[in-house]
């Protein structure tokens, strides 16, 4: 906490917000209704560190569901930045949903850090130049799937000795990219992505798919799916004879105790791409708090880097926010943003963090899990590490 600026006078370059005595300090939630509750527990639980205060002013969160699609983005970004006491947004869950909200999130002054966006559109494809869709003001926590994508065709190719990829999209950025780069990749590698196919959200007959998927031939079947579009696909992949011996490999959205209690033994010997193992006595601790706050036990472990999201937003406010006499708390909106562009050595529960210039934040290498013993839930797939990028390197 810094002093306080001469009355009336804001000397930040994109303006400051104020919050008067006895007001709310509120953050913006842009959450998914349809991927469930984690997102704004991974919140509830970081602020609760807090006892939900900032320098004598009470935390609110202002919750609106970004529908996980671009349409729901702008219309749920448009209804936060319309209050002028807004300081910052965590969200969105999607990446289809942040392409559209954070240009308005931009444009009005503010920052916006995720815990589970993965595209790399949103920051950048290299580390080097930033992407189509990047904004000033965007953080995330979560991994950028450019890296996930070199992980997962190196394995293939080399690890697994496979060629030929069958891929499937849904049409969401996320899914889209994700195939996208795994496809660039991995021919440049020497492989052949024999066919290239769309599923529609909310498609549940898969079969005229797979039977173009099965015409091909492929040896593996790569589906950086949600939960809902994956399910049909295992399962009937397993069914069907020309498919037998097809491999399977899924993305982060799918290590879910739902998405494995779902396709049980159909889904035996299904791969997944994931960042790299956390820290288990974090998570473990971390986990009980869950518990105990919610009555029941953890859905996916998005919620944790949901959690460092707003931890990480919350140290930033610390830095730079600037305490009146009068109780008044003045934030500067490009003193916000810098502070968390120079974040570095972040210690949250899912690891350290350091901000790049284009918002990427995790640190984090990736592995490859395979699922062995569906009855052993997420906990079991979890430990079931075939692969990983630090012991390749």
């Amino acid at each position: 906490c810094q002093s306080a600026p001469a009355k009336n006078k804001c000397l930040d370059e994109i303006g400051c917000i104020e919050i008067p005595p006895g007001q709310p300090l509120i953050l913006g939630v842009l959450r998914s209704e349809k991927i469930g509750p984690d997102h704004h527990r991974g919140i509830e639980l970081a602020l609760a560190e807090y006892n939900n205060q900032f320098l004598g002013h009470p935390i609110e969160l202002q919750i609106e569901d970004e529908d996980c699609s671009p349409e729901g983005g702008t219309t749920a970004a448009l209804k936060l930045v319309a209050d002028p006491q807004l300081v910052g947004i965590i969200g969105t869950t999607c990446s289809g949903a942040a392409k559209t909200a954070m240009e308005i999130v931009s444009e009005a002054g503010l920052i916006m850090i995720s815990g589970s966006n993965t595209a790399p559109s949103l920051t950048s494809l290299d580390g080097i130049q930033p992407a189509d869709d990047w904004y000033p003001g965007y953080f995330r926590t979560a991994h950028n799937d450019a890296t996930g994508a070199l992980t997962a065709a190196k394995f293939i190719y080399h690890e697994l000795g496979i060629s030929d990829v069958a891929t499937i999209n849904d049409g969401d950025p996320y899914t889209q990219e994700f195939t996208d780069l795994f496809a660039g990749i991995f021919t440049a590698l020497g492989g052949d992505i024999v066919y290239d196919g769309v599923v529609n959200k909310g498609d549940r007959d898969m079969l005229p798919i797979l039977n173009a998927v099965a015409a091909e031939n492929p040896s593996l079947v790569f589906i950086p799916l949600f939960v809902d579009e994956a399910v049909p696909i295992v399962r009937l992949a397993a069914e069907l004879q020309a498919l037998k011996n097809t491999e399977i490999m899924g993305a982060g959205a799918l290590i879910s105790d739902d998405f494995v209690a779902e396709i049980g033994e159909q889904g035996v010997g299904m791969y997944f791409i994931n960042r790299d193992p956390l820290d288990d006595e974090a998570i473990q601790k971390i986990s009980e708090d869950y518990q105990t706050m919610y009555g029941e036990p953890i859905i996916s472990l998005v919620f944790a880097y949901i959690y460092d999201a707003t931890q990480i937003m919350i140290a930033a406010l610390e830095d730079v926010a600037v305490l009146g006499e009068d109780g008044t708390v003045y934030i500067g909106r490009q003193e916000l943003r810098e502070k968390l562009y120079a974040t570095m050595d972040f210690t949250g529960v899912t690891g350290q963090f350091n901000c790049t210039s284009f918002g990427d934040c995790s640190m984090a290498d990736f592995v490859i899990l395979q699922l062995d013993d569906p009855k052993q839930g997420i906990g079991g797939l979890l430990e079931n590490v075939v692969y990983s990028t630090e012991g390749a390197k």
